[in-house]
Order: C-alpha cells, then sequence, then structure tokens
C-alpha cells in the first residue's frame, strides 16, 4: 500500500482542500479535475432551474459515483 502523508487542513472550500488533497499525492491531478467540475457543476444545480442542464448534469453522475467511490476506498484504507 502506498504511504500516505497526514497533514493538517486549516482550508474550509471544497476547492481548496481539493487543491491540498492535489498537492499531497492524495487524488492525481485528473481526479482533483473532475472534482472541481463535480463541485462547479453542484453550484449551478442550487442556482440555476433550467431542465436541459439539469438533464446533462445527471447524465454525468454515474461517472462522479464511480469517481467518489474510488476516492472512498482510498480513504477506507488509511489508519
Amino acid at each position: 500500500m502506498q504511504e500516505i502523508e497526514k497533514v493538517e487542513i486549516a482550508i474550509q472550500s471544497p476547492r481548496g482542500i481539493l487543491r491540498q488533497a492535489i498537492n499531497v499525492r492524495f487524488l492525481s491531478e485528473d481526479e482533483g479535475n473532475e472534482c472541481m467540475k463535480m463541485v462547479e457543476l453542484r453550484n449551478k444545480t442550487s442556482h440555476i432551474y433550467h431542465e436541459e442542464m439539469a438533464e446533462e448534469i445527471a447524465q454525468k453522475i454515474p461517472i462522479y459515483y464511480k469517481l467518489i467511490k474510488k476516492i472512498v476506498g482510498r480513504l477506507e484504507k488509511i489508519d
């Protein structure tokens, strides 16, 4: 198993936490970018009410589900 450096995170924004996770190599650059897109789309859903946009975002849910499941699995392996 890969050794993961444990760090204190004083950042409170989702994007800040994602950047820190990339910096310490907990997330790959690609994973971090996908997570950033996910946060952006989540924010859009809470402020914009367009059915077309909702459908586009809904189609991405299976992709994001797999990503989150992968990250959760990685978190569960940390002591």
